[in-house]
């Protein structure tokens, strides 16, 4: 069972996947306002979910519901980026799809 496990799993690149996620996330809380404020909430969120008394599938809809956001944080976080380098001008283009993806 111990084979099958280490086959699918390449636990070294898991590892530097993971640190490399780690370094990204860091990366967005010490830099994108958003995203702090978004993790302040959602660390409000998982206290009241851990203090209320809630069953395992609702807590577990609030911890989907946490990660689907603060995700989606950070791909509009670089869609803004990304027009930012590719229009640094501000364009009525640039401003509409902005405010699109927010």
């Amino acid at each position: 069972m111990n084979s099958i496990i280490t086959k699918i799993i390449h636990w070294k690149r898991f590892k530097k996947s993971l640190r490399v996620a780690c370094q990204g996330i860091s990366f967005a809380i010490k830099r994108e306002e958003n995203f702090r404020l978004m993790v302040v909430g959602a660390g409000l969120a998982i206290f009241l979910a851990c203090y209320l008394p809630l069953n395992i599938s609702e807590r577990a809809l609030i911890f989907l519901a946490i990660a689907g956001v603060l995700g989606m944080e950070l791909i509009n976080a670089q869609i803004e980026k990304v027009l930012n380098l590719v229009q640094p001008n501000k364009d009525e283009r640039v401003k509409h799809c902005l405010l699109y993806t927010s």
